[in-house]
């Protein structure tokens, strides 16, 4: 309860003139509270006693004046008090928000969402609830029991002596029980926080669960943080209740302690039935303070946990603060340069090792590489979402850490791999990249990103409300969003993320074409899996396990016949519709598999005749582990997530395969069930060969079957 005190102080301080307007309406409720004991005492003394009716009447109407006074200002302390804590609310719910944008990607991507929402939503009602409703319950509970102690002192002083006991014992076990309860109160808050994040984490899984048919599972262990919650909660429960009754109750008993105690002064004497009735009445003023700053003294201790949680994520140190000094920064004249950038995440992997880069205005530089390489990584970096671990980018010879974080991305354009809508209308989600751009420059954009003729379309074409997630615009046109978003911005550097990965190969043309034109203004700096789209770019850098081991322009790495070309001749030999649902492969490249190496291309002309085109969605289960190995398959556009299940760990590995890469082949000689669960992260496009179709064609090649199942049992005693 001092915590939560001591931590509100300074806020406190700043709301100084409600703070008085409510601590003014508490003493003026306290004469009131006060008046009614002494006016029973003089009522029985001063009008019953001698029979004075107008001393009676005059004693009643001094009460109901400062009734009615009273009854004004405990509606103004509501008020005030309402007024005052929503106002230190909103300033530490400011903090924490704002604290949000100065940590790193990693940092918010390791925290768990559902313990952050936890901390805005119920931590943060906690505090409100024991600011707005329980703190100044308790200021007048021990404002109320100092006063009447001092005037049962001055009614009597040895039933205040009996009294004064009582209330010291009625305060004083609270207080042994209240540590615990913080304790409590915190750790049922934290668990509270891992439950959300699990029913979070349902939600956002629910395809993978219904496929893999982990609602058992998941629902065991939905089951176990139930528990645990409930457990931590009863212990709080208890606690609180602990700190409620201990002060409550024995306050109550002391009103038959005082009544027998008084009774025996009035018997022997010594004491008048008006003071001991006003004592009574005052002492029941006084056990009424004690049971409710009681009841608020158990609020106050779980708003105290709750504040201890919030206060520790306000504790967390930014990972990004402007140094003091920091410059405004003009347009830049020259480009940007990295010089030997390495990073880790908090796992201490390396990410980056060494990287230089030098993207001068008016040309364009392609990260390029396999999945994991550090291709996004170095784009994090550059976008200032993360610190490097050594190493620094250079602006027009100036270090980038020499310019503010919002000087430094005003001049960024970023079309990430997903792009995230707001739920707002079309025209403000892509104002969002100039708020002053007028309507003629939002539609303009939209029209340089070939989304303008589907949004006129719409029934409230620029003024359609995008809902939650963007779900009511395909992946593509939510692409073209932020494309033009990025366009619109008119950056010096536009920064691309796989920005043309859900597009289709006619619109990637056309959007390519818009790249290229705004790259005459700028940098533009482009990570994608789809080489085709930078074979023509001033300069690209081939990544490898967080190091540069390549770069060039297209034409001096195919002539390296490195890694660079490893991954260019991989996505060659494919044919692909204009709308990117169809793909036919040639027999020259089918027979770059190893499994077909050895077969001629006659043969193989029919292969791929028979193989079909799939295109699936985004974060579609393309097979469950188990069943049955019917099909092979190869991406020709995408990216898929391989999930074989390791019995040592008994965890998921996961694998990605992207644009040529193949999976399945070995079904097509066995039926043996597969071995893991393939997943798209993308929208994928596939060749698939179906093995009903592959054994009546090897039914006329009796050899050709022969040799393929050799180098099928090689690759089983390799793999295995």
């Amino acid at each position: 309860m001092g915590y939560f005190i001591r931590s509100l102080a300074g806020f406190l301080m700043r709301q100084w003139l409600l703070s008085l307007l409510v601590l003014l309406a508490i003493t003026i409720q306290m004469g009131f509270r006060l008046s009614v004991p002494l006016a029973f005492q003089a009522v029985f003394d001063q009008a019953i006693a001698p029979g004075d009716l107008r001393r009676l009447m005059l004693i009643i109407g001094v009460v109901t004046g400062l009734w009615i006074i009273q009854t004004i200002f405990s509606v103004v302390q509501d008020l005030a008090s309402a007024r005052a804590g929503l106002h230190i609310i909103n300033q530490i719910r400011a903090r924490m928000y704002d604290l949000i944008n100065f940590l790193s990607a990693g940092r918010l991507q390791n925290q768990s969402s559902g313990d952050l929402l936890s901390r805005f939503s119920n931590d943060l009602a906690n505090v409100e609830q024991a600011l707005v409703q329980h703190f100044y319950v308790f200021v007048f509970s021990m404002l109320n029991l100092t006063l009447s102690l001092i005037l049962l002192f001055i009614m009597d002083w040895r039933l205040a002596g009996v009294a004064l006991g009582g209330m010291l014992i009625s305060l004083l076990l609270p207080k042994l029980a209240s540590e615990r309860a913080k304790r409590a109160n915190y750790r049922r808050k934290g668990q509270e926080g891992q439950l959300i994040s699990t029913i979070q984490e349902h939600i956002q899984a629910q395809d993978l669960v219904r496929s893999f048919n982990l609602r058992p599972l998941q629902r065991s262990h939905f089951d176990d943080q139930v528990a645990a919650f409930d457990r931590r909660a009863m212990i709080a429960y208890r606690a609180d209740s602990m700190v409620s009754r201990l002060g409550s109750q024995s306050a109550a008993y002391l009103q038959v302690v005082i009544l027998g105690t008084g009774a025996y002064l009035v018997i022997g004497g010594s004491l008048t039935i008006g003071t001991l009735v006003g004592f009574s009445a005052l002492l029941q003023n006084l056990v009424a303070a004690i049971s409710h700053g009681s009841g608020a003294t158990a609020q106050l201790v779980k708003g105290s946990g709750s504040l201890q949680r919030i206060e520790e994520f306000l504790h967390s140190e930014p990972d990004w603060r402007d140094r003091n000094g920091a410059e405004s920064m003009p347009r830049p004249q020259s480009g940007l340069s990295c010089h030997d950038l390495h990073f880790e995440y908090e796992d201490h992997v390396e990410a980056l090792c060494g990287v230089d880069l030098t993207c001068p205005l008016g040309t364009r530089s392609a990260i390029v590489g396999p999945s994991g390489s550090g291709k996004s990584t170095l784009l994090k970096l550059i976008m200032r979402f993360e610190k490097p671990l050594k190493g620094h980018l250079e602006v027009d010879g100036g270090k980038v850490t020499n310019f503010s974080l919002e000087a430094w991305r005003n001049h960024l354009g970023l079309v990430p791999q997903e792009s995230f809508l707001f739920q707002t209308s079309l025209r403000e989600n892509i104002r969002l990249g100039k708020l002053s751009a007028s309507d003629q420059e939002v539609e303009a954009a939209a029209w340089a990103a070939g989304i303008h003729d589907f949004i006129m379309g719409l029934p409230e074409r620029y003024d359609t409300i995008v809902r939650e997630r963007g779900s009511n615009l395909s992946g593509g046109q939510r692409q073209r969003i932020a494309i033009a978003r990025a366009i619109l911005r008119k950056p010096a550097f536009l920064v691309l993320d796989e920005a043309t990965s859900a597009l289709d190969p006619a619109t990637e043309r056309d959007i390519c074409g818009t790249f290229d034109r705004i790259g005459k203004d700028c940098a533009l700096i482009s990570v994608t899996h789809r080489l085709h789209t930078v074979s023509g770019y001033e300069q690209i850098l081939v990544m490898d396990h967080g190091k540069v081991v390549e770069r060039g322009t297209h034409a001096e790495l195919l002539a390296a016949e490195g890694l660079y070309r490893e991954l260019w001749d991989k996505q060659q030999g494919f044919e692909v519709s204009a709308d990117g649902q169809d793909a036919a492969i040639k027999p020259e490249r089918l027979q770059k598999i190893p499994l077909f190496s050895e077969v001629d291309l006659d043969l193989l002309e029919e292969i791929s005749d028979l193989m079909e085109s799939r295109y699936q969605p985004q974060d579609t289960l393309l097979f469950s582990k188990g069943d049955p190995g019917e099909a092979f398959y190869i991406v020709v556009d995408g990216m898929v997530e391989v999930m074989p299940y390791d019995e040592k760990t008994t965890k998921y590995r996961k694998l990605l395969l992207e644009n040529g890469d193949f999976l399945g082949e070995l079904s097509l000689l066995d039926n043996k069930p597969r071995s893991a669960s393939v997943k798209t992260l993308r929208p994928t496009l596939f060749l698939r060969l179906g093995r009903t179709r592959f054994d009546q064609l090897l039914a006329r090649s009796p050899d050709i079957r022969a040799k393929l199942e050799r180098k099928a049992k090689v690759r089983r005693a390799l793999s295995s």
